[in-house]
């Protein structure tokens, strides 16, 4: 890794905190071939102070003698809470949730000499009526919004797998390029082919969003329990 470059700040207002890393490679490479760039950022806000204290304390003390135990090549004890600690734990997580965090990766990217691939995602959480809700319903009350969006690079994925054969030992450029560009079109085909994905220009792009119980799946609407079904079914199909 060559050029790496880290920056982070925070803030905090109230009772409540705020921050951002930001993450970035000029130049990866690997067994002295070149293999591209790469950049992350990821953000945070109301994230409320007091109640992430005490869940980080918790944590920390029922880590500690599995982490000891760990080290010294034991073996690991199971984690266990008193009723105490889980109604804590129970109660600093709604006061977490009540101040309605968000939690972002802003940009994950890794670019080669002939394309670059993109990642970036927002969830909005909030306080659900009860955690004892079933776990789909859960999710539907605690995540108030959710957008993700991949941009999966043809060319960067050709780069990649070229990478990867001259790596393997193949030294034909010939057969180096005839491999990765199959590498890019089985991608392509098995995303396009699935549902899971559509093909804009050279780019294979995945869509999600996600408010007020209705999903958007690449441009489709549906319900939350018709894309939990779709997307094992079409999961299914590509294992």
């Amino acid at each position: 890794l060559k050029g790496f470059e880290q920056k982070d700040s925070s803030e905090t207002k109230d009772n409540n905190l705020a921050g951002r890393v930001d993450y970035k490679i000029d130049e990866i490479g690997y067994q002295g071939k070149a293999v591209g760039s790469a950049a992350m950022a990821v953000s945070m806000k109301n994230v409320d102070i007091p109640a992430m204290l005490v869940l980080t304390k918790l944590y920390q003390d029922k880590m500690q003698p599995v982490q000891a135990a760990a080290a010294a090549g034991q073996p690991v004890p199971e984690l266990q809470m008193t009723e105490a600690e889980q109604a804590l734990a129970e109660a600093n997580v709604n006061q977490v949730l009540a101040a309605k965090p968000q939690l972002a990766v802003e940009n994950l990217s890794l670019k080669t000499t002939r394309g670059e691939s993109k990642f970036n995602l927002v969830v909005d959480l909030t306080k659900p009526t009860s955690m004892e809700l079933p776990p789909v319903e859960l999710g539907k009350q605690m995540v108030s919004l959710l957008d993700a969006n991949l941009t999966l690079s043809k060319p960067m994925i050709s780069d990649v797998a070229a990478l990867q054969a001259q790596v393997g030992g193949v030294t034909d450029p010939q057969a180096i390029e005839q491999q990765s560009q199959m590498a890019a079109e089985m991608v392509s085909s098995m995303a396009v082919g699935t549902q899971l994905a559509t093909l804009v220009g050279t780019d294979v792009v995945s869509k999600l969003h996600y408010a007020n119980n209705e999903v958007t799946f690449n441009g489709q609407k549906m319900t939350v329990e018709q894309f939990l079904s779709f997307v094992m079914s079409k999961a299914g199909a590509v294992s």
